[in-house]
């Protein structure tokens, strides 16, 4: 099948079940580990600022507290293994060197080299050890891989799905070039670097955004199981999980209908020009967070393919904005920020109270 990677190189592990129980279990246990770790490690630390203020230990001793502490958090527990007990099995996880420095650097290097001469938007697919590197993104380099802690579900149903073997996947995700350290042979595509890495350009890319006239309504399940067939053209018909709120007119679009106008990380900007009833789809991460307005109105963001973001556009010329609506996050730096406040300020009215006993006495 020339859509399928696999038995070419594998660009993404398919978990089993058994494994994905496994690591949830081991990341349970090093939450609960961490929280009470946090829960000692905050005691001693208020207890070394009561004491300081109080008189009863000096600046030096307390600073030199503080430090045991980072030490011991990020030095002995960093070298030493950490050891977990799944299913009756004790399992030891340590942090190793998997390759040296100076070949990741001229890795690092020749990809930089590369791409910053492409000032288009896209996206890279790396493959085999390249696709858990994080270094992309302090590259300001859009990558479908990279290791994160808390993956998006969305996403990781994708990967243990396979789709990121599948070339018509790869294209929605706006894929243009697969970086890999081994030589790859797919009628999709061209070697276009052949250096310290090789990086191939994607001929099957789609736009980052573009219209469909056509939709198909299916539950997720079955929405995954469809983009497996070898019959799927993801150029064809959208595929939504949910009824959309009108009828769209059968016409060709030429892909160049939507012009992206401006992209920033909590914002962007489309100006489109549909011939008729639309589905607008767009290359970005569906999540709850983010709001869509069509000039101006906020209109609903539907989820596309299981992963993406698509919008229903009646006909004629329209200002489309995505804006990130972080209501969750700045509620959260509120906390933090006011836990803060009331920190300085207990040992501001500590500090004060003190001088008045030392008066006193």
């Amino acid at each position: 099948m020339v859509n399928d990677l696999k038995g070419i190189e594998q660009f993404n592990r398919k978990f089993p079940p058994q494994n994905i129980d496994f690591v949830a279990n081991i990341i349970y246990q090093m939450i609960k580990d961490d929280m009470v770790l946090f829960v000692l490690y905050f005691s001693i630390g208020m207890s070394l600022v009561y004491l300081m203020i109080k008189g009863k230990i000096g600046k030096g001793l307390f600073f030199f507290g503080c430090l045991l502490m980072v030490f011991l958090d990020n030095g002995v527990r960093f070298m030493a293994p950490r050891t977990f007990n799944v299913g009756g099995a004790e399992y030891k996880i340590q942090c190793v060197k998997t390759e040296p420095a100076n070949q990741e650097d001229l890795r690092k290097t020749d990809i930089r080299n590369f791409l910053k001469n492409d000032n288009s938007l896209y996206r890279v697919m790396p493959v085999g050890d390249l696709f858990n590197k994080n270094w992309f993104v302090s590259e300001k380099i859009q990558s479908c891989g990279g290791y994160h802690s808390a993956p998006l579900e969305n996403y990781t149903i994708v990967q243990n799905k396979g789709l990121l073997n599948d070339f018509r996947f790869l294209s929605l995700l706006n894929v243009k070039y697969v970086i890999s350290d081994n030589q790859i042979a797919h009628p999709y595509l061209r070697l276009v670097n052949d250096s310290k890495v090789k990086i191939y350009q994607n001929l099957s890319m789609l736009p980052r955004t573009f219209l469909y006239s056509q939709v198909v309504i299916l539950e997720k399940e079955k929405m995954f199981t469809r983009m497996l067939e070898q019959s799927f053209d993801p150029q064809t018909a959208i595929i939504l999980n949910e009824s959309i709120p009108g009828s769209l007119d059968n016409v060709k679009y030429t892909g160049k209908e939507a012009v992206m106008t401006k992209y920033e990380e909590n914002k962007i900007n489309l100006e489109v020009d549909s011939p008729g009833n639309s589905m607008l789809f767009i290359s970005e991460v569906h999540y709850p967070e983010w709001k869509a307005y069509v000039d101006g109105k906020e209109t609903k963001i539907f989820q596309a393919f299981g992963l993406f973001r698509s919008i229903y556009l009646p006909k004629g010329k329209h200002n489309v904005e995505f804006r990130w609506d972080g209501k969750i996050f700045y509620l959260g730096a509120g906390i933090s920020l006011g836990t803060m406040v009331l920190i300085i300020l207990y040992i501001f009215f500590l500090s004060k109270r003190k001088k008045k006993e030392e008066k006193l006495s």
